[in-house]
């Protein structure tokens, strides 16, 4: 049979009476039957950058979505890292997202290079209390100092400008 779509996942007892006749006598039996109804969690990991240029440290904004019909619970995030330094911590733990939900986690990072990458790996246990893991590549894009300065990311030094009028 089907249900809603606003059904929320779990177990249920639904009751039933049976009313039958054997032999021209009514009989009753009643009872409940047990209904599972299943959903699983869809979760994708994006990243937010606030200063994207090499060298400098910046905040990371790791958002975990949860698109699915059922909670994700018990999440974690693990960060592997390519050409970008993490500061804070590495493993992070998010806790439950709900259905139709997200949780954003910051992270402090430094660029080591124009193209750094990380690979996001979310731990969490499903509907039926199995341990899901899903992995996310996500690749950065990251500016030299030029670069920032010419797309107003960086604020241009005019110290060294006035410096040099001065002397």
């Amino acid at each position: 049979f089907r249900t809603s779509n606003t059904a929320i996942p779990g177990t249920y007892q639904l009751p039933y009476q049976i009313t039958y006749y054997i032999y021209g006598s009514q009989k009753t039996k009643t009872g409940t039957a047990g209904v599972v109804i299943r959903a699983d969690p869809i979760l994708f990991v994006s990243v937010n950058q606030e200063n994207p240029v090499i060298g400098l440290t910046d905040k990371l904004s790791f958002k975990i979505t949860n698109k699915g019909l059922a909670d994700a619970r018990f999440v974690s995030l693990s960060l592997g890292t390519t050409g970008l330094g993490i500061i804070s911590g590495k493993e992070i733990y998010v806790g439950t997202i709900d259905s139709d939900d997200y949780q954003i986690e910051n992270v402090q990072a430094t660029y080591q290079s124009l193209h750094p990458s990380i690979k996001a790996t979310v731990t969490y246990l499903d509907f039926d209390n199995k341990e899901r893991k899903i992995v996310q590549n996500i690749p950065l894009r990251v500016f030299s100092e030029q670069e920032a300065i010419e797309k107003g990311i960086l604020k241009r030094d005019n110290r060294r400008i006035y410096g040099a009028i001065i002397i």
